[in-house]
Order: structure tokens, then C-alpha cells, then sequence
């Protein structure tokens, strides 16, 4: 038996003498109580084995004793062994029944009846045996020890062979039943005692009690508990001392069976398996809990990662939407805006260059009309002119008529007119483009004429000067053909620019028929942007609804069925996890202390009543003492210690928390280690959660937004992002019937409409002008055409004059009137050049060479004396010139009016040109202002949805890291469920069926004692009550006085009993 067993036994229970005294006293002072009716009955059965000093049995015998107390009849069956049956109180005899002692007598007071049997050894419950070593050596038998000198120790193993396998029910940590096969023994307690002689020296043992016996020996006493769990079936146990002479001491075991849930001294024991299983339920309760609220934790861990990816999901869509849709598109309208700008600038800018030139255009046209106008006066004065140049050449060809001698000279000198004709025809021309030339020929013509008149007055005088005169008419009529034909050619461009100016308006108009069609694209395009635009609060609303989804998936603490919630609940209940962890290792505490107790003895601080409850009181008293002694079973005590170190002490920490829980911690550590990880980093764990997700909840910092706080700020960015767009972009866009006083886009467009319909009118009208102005044009060039024959014509005269002048001498009284008459017409004509200066600059070029060649015929009149004889033929021609000179000048006057109509209305369509053009250099300019705020909002816009675009990216961002951070969750809390609350539940639950097992034992063994502790059986309805005293011989080599000795040892006892019969009596 290990010393944990008898320590436990040792704490309350006496020698089994004694015991079994008290309980028959106890019974017998209860029946002496009873003064009355019925009878107590009380019987006891003591088994008595002879053993030979090796424990061998020799005999056994049971004596009955049936103690009747009360007034009254009894009559009882008493089940006895009727082998040997003897009766102790008389000589006389028992009825004897089916193996029952019948009794059937009356009762007055107390009575006693007492029998003795014989017993069968093998049925005996409990065996000893013994064995010897000397020096070290084992002896064969006890007696060979007998005389010898040494060391001699003594070794015995106590065995109670009463177990029987049976079922037993254990409920475990889970309320469970389970039932499993155990030996179960009748619980037995017992006592061995035995005197070593003076003469042994140096006496030790670990297990017994010693004492002196009053006559120099030494008094071993060894307690055995023969059941398990308190004990164990079998104990061992032994002495060792030196002696000389060896003998072997007798001994003697006596024992009684108990029931270790009835008897006070086992109470503590039934009570610590009871609070042990109880403990091993909170531990799997515990466990339990825990491992739920850590499923809770890792189901929440899940919930909160699911809506974290959710979120994630959600902000990489809006970061999409934003980042690839919105962004990019606000990007486009920023460059088609500022594209828009752009051509609107240049519009402007063309606009306004239009309206300078059309102004230009229109001054010029000015000019050309009043040009035209005073063209058109000196045409009519040219004409008249012509007219009278005619007249003058009719006269001249009256005298000329008188020179016939002269023809052929006068042929010659029209010759020479002909090439001052052809100079006249240049002169002309150079009219177009010199009008001051012109100015100038036509007053050299006038002085011309004047010296013509002179002349002709003195042609009497010097035909030799009308010759070189006729010479020089023909160079300044060559000169007048020269600016004739200029002019034609001037005539020609005019024509020709007109035609273009013509030919290029439908080009314009359909431009502006284009920029029209372009600009109602523009509004239509801006109709649509400000619809599209007008839509973003619609088409923003599930951002906002997956927004306020976000927030109501996240709550508040106080909605346990929100995120925030939900990590309540489990901090919450990972903090109530604390105490209940404490309570835990506060109860492996005790469990600990007690294991220690059994495998160490009774502990230096005493039992603690916390751990122990009532009963410390009694094991730290006297009955306590009794567990000093260490577990001498060294396996037992192996076992003992490694559950020991597996318990650990309560004041160990928990180690690191941010490391695997080692394999080789405690039950202790790991306790601290699960409480710690669960208060100190899965509920700050959880805080900072909650932080993450609301920093409006209790302890969050301020300075940190949380998610919802985030969301929220999204929410409104949004909301104004939306707000602030569509406001400004719409009211930089306007409505339909805005116009450019209320500076908006539409508005300006509507207003280069208004302008590019004006324009379109004004041109269609211009092009009307520039038609009739081309027409115009047209017939001067074909009058000029006509005008460079006639002065062709008058070219030919002019030479014919030449060489009539050389036979004019003849006619020259007639050639006086006539010069006279043509000074008139050179009046006249120089009064038309002087007009037709003042209408062309061109034509004033010409007319200065005309000047110039007039003069240079006045100076050829004077030599024309030389010619008159061809003068005749030349003034026919010279008049058939003029007739058409004077056609020419008719005509010229009807294209002068023409042109006059002309410029009218050239300058009328260039003003309305002017005006459109100012129309749209406005409309332009206004347009360009919208089209800036168009750009600028549009540049605000793209960087407002950049800007959000990059906030959801980053709110992506965060959320995936959240997410990321988030997965530890649900993986700590399963490694925290399986490695902590699982194990913790399962150790606990081991501890339940441990204790339980325990527990059932005891149970079960007190319910055999109940049942079984008296090997015949006591009567019915009667107290009983057995004990066994086993007697185990000595050996010292006198055995025939020993036997002598027992022998008048045994008379003395017949004896005493006999007088202790009769003093009964005698007092009864």
C-alpha cells in the first residue's frame, strides 16, 4: 500500500479494535436507551484467522454475537456458520435451520447470545503475507531467521481478494453516462500491529506509527485503507532492525468493513471526488463556454471578413465607376471643353477679323460708289465732249473738203493720228488705273486744243508746223489707245474679281450653312450633357444605398445583430471568460494541493478551507497528523508527481502571448496563457475592431476615423461632388431659350445662330450685289472693247491727218472755223477729264498722258500747214472716229451708271455684312466666355471624380488590409478553440471521468459493504456490524511454552467470561 493510501486512511480512522468497540457500543447504548417496546437487535460477526509467521492461514473461526435490548418478545432467524457451532453462554444447544439460528424468547431489558463456529479459511476476505530478509537476503521461512545477528527487516503485503467485477455508471463532464467494468472490492480498513523486543536495535520504518510498549520494546502500528480509490486493494508495508539474537515477532492485523459514503472519516475523501468531478464539469462547462463564445468569435471573425470584402467589393466597384468610367469621361468633357474653347477663341478672333475687313470692305465701297458716281458725271461730260467733237470734225471736214489737193498728204497725216490714237487708246487705259494722268492729258488736251485753234488761226502761216502738230497728234493718239486699252484690262480684273467675289459666296454661304448645322450640334450636344449631367443624382443613388448598407451592416454595440454587435457580444463574453478561467485555475489549485497531499503528506501551510472546505478543520487537527508520511509506491508516487508537473502552479504566468503556446506548458500556464490571450490581445484585438469600424465607440480615439465615420464622409463627399457638378456644369451649359446676356454656353450658341443667320442673309444679299456689279463690270469691258475701236478708227484718221496736213495749206481759212469748233470740243472734254479725275485715280494717270500727247499735237498743228492737202480724207475718217467716239462715250456713260448701281448696292450688302459679322464677332465672344466655364467647371469636375477616385482607391486599399488583418480572426480563435477550450473541455472532462470513476468506486464499494460486509448476514431488521482479526505467529524457537501459555491464557478468558455472566445476572 502506498503512503498516499494510508494517509488517506490514516486521516480519520482508528485502530480497528477500537472501531469496532464503538460500534457495538454505540448500538448497544442506543438499545439501552429503549425502555419500551420493540426490541433492538444488534449483531456482530468477528472472523478470527491463525496465520503461521509467514501469513500462511492455519485456522479461522467466526464468533456471533446477538445483543437483544429492550422489553418485549423476539423472535429472529440469525444466519450463522453451523460448522462447529458452539454456544458460549451455557452447555445448552440452538435450533438450527436452512443456516439460521432460530430465537424465539423474551426480552426484559438486555440480553446477550453468543456463538462459535468454524470458518472457512479460503472465504476469508483478506490474506497476509510475509517475508524476511537478513543482511539483504531472503529467507526462505521465518524461523531461519530465528537466533541470527544482522540486519533483519520485515516486508508485508496485505491484499483484500474481496473484488468482484461489476458495471459502474460514470457521468462525465457532459452529463454523459458512461458505464465501464471495474473490480470492486468490500471496502475494509485495518490496523497491523506488532511489538519488536528490546533487544532490536536501530528500528526503522517509513510506513508505521511507533511507540513503546512500556516494557523496553518498540510498538509498530500500520494502517491500511483496502479499497480503492482512497487506497488500494493491496498494501505493503515493513520494518527493518538490528539484532543479535533474531526472533520473529508476532503480529496481528484486525480489520472492518466500511462504507466510505456513511462513515465520517471518509466524508473528506467522497467529498474532494465529488468536488473534483465537480471541478472537472466547470472546467468542460468552461471549456464549453469558451469554445462557443471562440465558434461565436470565429463565426463573427467570418461575418466581419465577408463584410469587409463586401465593402472591398464595393469600393473597387466605385473606384472602378470612378477611376475608369467617371474619371476618364470627366477627362474627355475637360478636352473637348477645352477643344470647344478653342474653336470658340478662334471663332472670335475670325469673327472680329471679319467684322474689320467687311468695315473695310464697306469704306472701300464707299469709295467705289462715290468714284463711280463722279465716273459717271465725267462720262456724261465726256460724251457731251464727243458730241461736240463731232461737230467740230463735221466743220473739219467741211474745210478738209476744201483741201482735196491735199488728201494724200491728209491720209498720211490720219496715219499719224492713228498712232496718236493708239497713245490715246494707252492714255485711256491708264484712265482706269491713273485718274490723274487722265486729268492731266485732258488739260494738256485743252491747252493742245487751244494751241490748235492758235495754230489753225496761223495754219496760213506755217503748214510746216501743222505737220510735226499732226506728228504729235498721232503720238498722243497712241498714247490715248494705250490707256484705252489699260482701262479695258483694268475693266477685265474688275470683272474678273467681281466674278470671283460672285463665285466664291455660295462656297461662304454653305460654310455658314455648315457652321450653323455645326453649332446646332453643339446645342443639341449640350442638351444631352445637361440632361446626362441632371441624371448623376439619380444614377449616384445605389452608391449612396450601398453606402448606408455598409453603415447599417456595421451598427452599433447595441445592435446585436450588426458588426459592432456582434464584437460586443463576444468581448463582452471574452471577458466574463476571465473570472471563469481564474475560478478554473483556482480549482486545479486545489486539485493540485490535494494530489500533493497524497503524494507528499500533509502539507507545511496546512489545509486551506477554501480548497477543503468543513472538513480542513478536522484534517489539521490530530486526525491530519496521520498523513505525514510520502507515497512509498514509486510508480504510485510517478504517477502522482508527473499529474503534479502537468498541473503546475498557480502562480505561473502565462509566458509569451504572442507566441504558440509550447508543448510542454502546464495545465496553469495554459490556462493563464488562454485567459491572456483571450483579455489581453482577442479583446484589444476586438477594441481596436470596433475602433476600425466606429471610432464613436467607447475609448476609440477621436483623431482616428473608423469605417463608418469614412463612409460617411464618402456618402456626403459624393452627395456634394453630385450636387456641386450638376449645379455648376448646368448653369454654365443654361437652358434652351437662353440668350447671350444670361453667359451661358446654350445661350451663346443660340446667340452665334441669331449671327450666323444674319450673316447668311447679308451674304446672300452681297452676292446679289456682287452679280449685278460683275454684270456691271461685264458691259464696261465690252464698251471698252468698243471705245479701243473707235480710237483704232481715230488712229487711222490721225495718220491720214498727217499727210493731209502736209496739203492743208490750201484750206486752212476753212481749217481756222473748224479748229475753233474743236477747241470748244477740247473745252469741254478737258472740263469731263477734270470730273473723271476726281471718280478714278486710275483714269488720272491716263489722262495726264492724253495731256501730254494734246500738247504734243498742238505743237504738231502748227506744222500741219505741211499736210492739209490730205487733211479732207483725214477729217472724213476723224468724223466717222468721233461718230463713234460719241457711241462709245454714250455707252461708257450707260456702264458708268451701271457700275454707279453697282456699288450702290455692294455698299448696301457690305453693311449688312458688317452688321452680321458684328452680330457674330459678339455671339463668338460670348460663346468663348461659356466655353471657358464650360473648361473650367469640366477641369473641376475631372479633378473632383480623380480625387474620389483615388479616395476609393485607398478606401479599397484599407479594406483589403482590414480584410487581410481580419482573416487572423477566425484562424486564432479556431487554433485558440481547438489548442485551448477544446483541450481545456477535454482535460476537464478526463478530470470529470477521473473523479467520477473515483467516485462511482466508492459508491459502488459502499453499496458491496452494505450489502455484503458480514460473511453470513445479520437478521432482519437488525443492526450488524463485522470485523476480522488476523493473528500471525511469531518465531523464537520455544514453541511448546507458547502453546502452554495460549493454553492458560484461553482458561482465564473462560473464566472471566463466566464471572462477567454471572455479575450480569446478579445485577439483572
Amino acid at each position: 500500500m502506498t503512503a498516499q493510501r494510508i494517509t488517506r486512511a490514516a486521516a480519520a480512522v482508528v485502530a480497528v479494535p477500537i472501531a469496532f468497540a464503538l460500534s457495538t457500543s454505540q448500538a448497544l447504548a442506543t438499545a439501552g436507551a429503549v425502555t419500551a417496546d420493540p426490541v433492538v437487535v444488534t449483531n456482530t460477526e468477528t472472523v478470527q484467522a491463525r496465520l503461521d509467521a509467514s501469513g500462511k492461514v492455519e485456522g479461522a473461526r467466526v464468533y456471533e454475537q446477538l445483543a437483544l435490548i429492550g422489553n418485549g418478545k423476539v423472535k429472529l432467524d440469525n444466519p450463522v456458520s453451523t460448522d462447529g457451532l458452539r454456544n458460549l453462554d451455557g452447555f445448552g444447544g440452538f435450533t438450527v435451520k436452512d443456516g439460521k439460528m432460530t430465537v424465539d424468547t423474551s426480552v426484559h431489558g438486555e440480553q446477550r447470545l453468543r456463538t462459535v463456529s468454524d470458518f472457512d479459511k479460503k472465504k476469508l476476505p483478506i490474506t497476509v503475507a510475509v517475508t524476511y530478509t537478513l543482511n539483504g537476503k531472503k529467507l526462505k521461512k521465518p524461523g531461519d531467521a530465528v537466533g541470527k545477528k544482522g540486519r533483519l527487516a520485515a516486508h508485508y503485503l496485505v491484499e483484500n481478494n474481496s473484488g468482484k467485477s461489476q458495471p459502474v455508471t460514470i457521468t462525465d463532464g457532459y452529463g454523459r453516462k458512461v458505464t465501464e467494468q471495474a473490480d470492486v472490492v468490500i471496502p475494509m480498513v485495518g490496523q497491523l500491529t506488532t511489538v519488536l523486543p528490546p533487544e532490536f536495535g536501530d528500528v526503522q520504518s517509513n510506513e508505521a506509527n511507533k511507540a513503546g510498549d512500556g516494557k523496553g520494546g518498540t510498538k509498530l502500528s500500520f494502517t491500511v485503507t483496502l479499497f480503492p480509490p482512497v487506497g488500494a486493494a493491496t498494501a505493503e508495508f515493513g520494518w527493518s532492525a538490528e539484532v543479535d539474537n533474531a526472533v520473529v515477532p508476532e503480529a496481528e492485523l484486525t480489520a472492518l468493513p466500511v462504507s466510505p459514503l456513511d462513515s465520517p472519516t471518509f466524508k473528506t475523501a467522497v467529498s474532494g471526488y465529488q468536488t473534483g468531478a465537480e471541478k472537472g464539469v466547470d472546467l468542460v462547462e468552461g471549456g464549453g463556454e469558451l469554445d462557443a463564445n471562440l465558434v461565436k468569435l470565429r463565426e463573427g471573425g467570418e461575418k466581419l471578413l465577408s463584410g469587409l470584402l463586401q465593402l472591398n467589393a464595393g469600393a473597387k466597384t466605385l473606384n472602378e465607376g470612378l477611376a475608369g468610367k467617371a474619371a476618364p469621361g470627366a477627362t474627355q468633357l475637360t478636352s473637348g471643353a477645352a477643344q470647344l474653347a478653342g474653336g470658340l477663341a478662334d471663332l472670335d478672333t475670325g469673327a472680329s477679323l471679319l467684322r474689320t475687313k467687311t468695315g473695310e470692305a464697306a469704306a472701300g465701297a464707299d469709295k467705289l460708289n462715290d468714284g463711280a458716281g463722279k465716273l459717271k458725271a465725267g462720262a456724261k461730260e465726256l460724251d457731251a465732249g464727243a458730241g461736240k467733237l463731232q461737230k467740230g470734225a463735221k466743220d473739219l471736214e467741211g474745210g478738209a473738203g476744201r483741201l482735196q489737193r491735199g488728201a494724200k498728204d491728209l491720209d498720211a497725216g490720219a496715219g499719224k493720228l492713228k498712232k496718236g490714237a493708239t497713245d490715246l487708246d494707252t492714255g485711256a487705259g491708264k484712265l482706269q488705273v491713273g485718274a490723274k494722268d487722265l486729268d492731266a492729258g485732258a488739260g494738256k488736251l485743252q491747252v493742245g486744243a487751244k494751241d490748235l485753234d492758235a495754230g489753225a488761226g496761223r495754219l496760213q502761216a506755217g503748214a510746216k508746223d501743222l505737220d510735226a502738230g499732226t506728228g504729235r497728234l498721232k503720238a498722243g493718239t497712241t498714247k490715248v489707245n494705250t490707256g484705252a486699252v489699260q482701262l479695258k484690262a483694268g475693266t477685265g480684273t474688275l470683272a474678273g474679281g467681281l466674278d470671283t467675289a460672285t463665285g466664291a459666296g455660295p462656297a461662304l454661304i454653305t460654310g455658314l450653312t455648315q457652321v450653323s448645322a455645326g453649332l446646332k450640334g453643339v446645342e443639341d450636344g449640350l442638351g444631352l450633357l445637361y440632361g446626362g449631367i441632371g441624371q448623376l443624382p439619380e444614377a449616384a443613388k445605389p452608391l449612396h444605398a450601398g453606402i448606408q448598407q455598409l453603415r447599417g451592416g456595421i451598427g452599433s454595440v447595441n445592435d446585436s445583430s450588426t458588426l459592432l454587435g456582434g464584437l460586443q457580444r463576444i468581448k463582452q463574453q471574452l471577458e466574463a471568460s476571465g473570472p471563469g478561467i481564474d475560478k478554473m485555475r483556482r480549482g486545479v489549485d486545489c486539485l493540485s494541493d490535494a494530489v500533493d497531499a497524497v503524494s507528499n503528506g500533509k502539507p507545511n501551510k496546512g489545509y486551506s478551507e477554501e480548497c477543503y472546505g468543513a472538513a480542513a478543520a478536522v484534517l489539521n487537527g490530530p486526525a491530519g497528523d496521520a498523513n505525514k508520511g510520502a507515497e512509498e509506491n514509486a510508480v504510485k508516487k510517478m504517477i502522482l508527481d508527473a499529474a503534479l508537473a502537468r498541473m503546475g502552479s498557480i502562480g505561473s504566468g502565462p509566458g509569451d502571448l504572442d507566441e504558440p503556446l509550447p508543448s510542454s506548458a502546464t495545465l496553469q500556464v495554459a490556462l493563464a496563457y488562454l485567459k491572456g490571450r483571450l483579455t489581453q490581445r482577442a479583446v484589444p484585438g476586438l477594441e481596436q475592431l470596433q475602433c476600425g469600424l466606429d471610432n464613436r465607440v467607447s475609448g476609440c480615439p477621436d483623431a482616428k476615423p473608423g469605417l463608418a465615420q469614412g463612409l460617411q464622409a464618402v456618402d456626403a463627399g459624393v452627395s456634394e461632388l453630385v450636387s456641386s457638378v450638376v449645379q455648376d456644369v448646368q448653369g454654365a451649359i443654361g437652358k434652351a431659350d437662353d440668350t447671350p446676356a444670361d453667359k451661358t454656353l446654350r445661350g451663346g450658341v443660340n446667340g452665334l445662330q441669331a449671327g450666323v443667320a444674319q450673316i447668311q442673309a447679308g451674304g446672300t444679299q452681297l452676292f446679289a450685289a456682287l452679280e449685278q456689279l460683275s454684270d456691271g463690270a461685264s458691259l464696261i469691258d465690252l464698251k471698252m472693247g468698243e471705245l479701243g475701236t473707235g480710237i483704232g478708227q481715230l488712229d487711222a484718221g490721225a495718220d491720214g491727218l498727217v499727210a493731209g496736213t502736209q496739203r492743208l495749206t490750201v484750206g486752212t481759212n476753212d481749217l481756222a472755223a473748224g479748229t475753233k469748233r474743236l477747241t470748244t470740243g477740247t473745252n469741254d472734254l478737258a472740263a469731263g477729264t477734270k470730273r473723271l479725275k476726281t471718280g478714278t485715280n486710275d483714269l488720272a494717270a491716263g489722262t495726264k498722258r492724253l495731256r501730254s500727247g494734246s500738247n504734243e499735237l498742238a505743237g504738231g498743228m502748227r506744222r500741219l500747214s505741211t499736210g492739209t492737202n490730205d487733211l479732207a480724207a483725214g477729217t472724213k475718217r476723224l468724223r466717222t472716229g468721233t461718230n463713234d467716239l460719241a457711241a462709245g462715250t454714250k455707252r461708257l456713260g450707260g456702264g458708268v451708271g451701271v457700275l454707279a448701281d453697282g456699288t450702290g448696292k455692294l455698299d448696301d450688302g457690305l453693311f449688312l455684312l458688317s452688321e452680321g459679322t458684328a452680330k457674330l464677332a459678339d455671339g463668338a465672344g460670348k460663346a468663348k466666355d461659356g466655353s471657358d466655364k464650360l473648361a473650367a467647371g469640366s477641369k473641376e469636375l475631372s479633378t473632383g471624380i480623380t480625387a474620389a477616385a483615388e479616395g476609393s482607391g485607398k478606401l479599397a486599399e484599407g479594406l483589403n488590409t482590414a480584410a487581410e488583418g481580419t482573416k487572423a480572426i477566425p484562424e486564432g480563435a479556431r487554433r485558440l478553440s481547438t489548442e485551448g477550450a477544446q483541450t481545456l473541455a477535454k482535460k476537464g472532462n478526463e478530470t470529470t471521468l477521473d473523479f467520477g470513476r473515483r467516485y462511482s468506486m466508492l459508491s459502488a464499494s459502499a453499496q458491496r459493504a452494505k450489502a455484503e460486509s458480514m460473511p453470513f448476514g445479520a437478521p432482519e431488521g437488525a443492526v450488524g456490524a463485522t470485523a476480522y482479526s488476523l493473528k500471525l505467529a511469531g518465531a523464537s524457537g520455544e514453541g511448546g511454552r507458547s502453546w502452554l501459555r495460549l493454553l492458560a491464557g484461553l482458561a482465564v478468558f473462560g473464566l472471566a467470561i463466566g464471572a462477567t455472566t454471572v455479575l450480569r445476572r446478579r445485577a439483572a
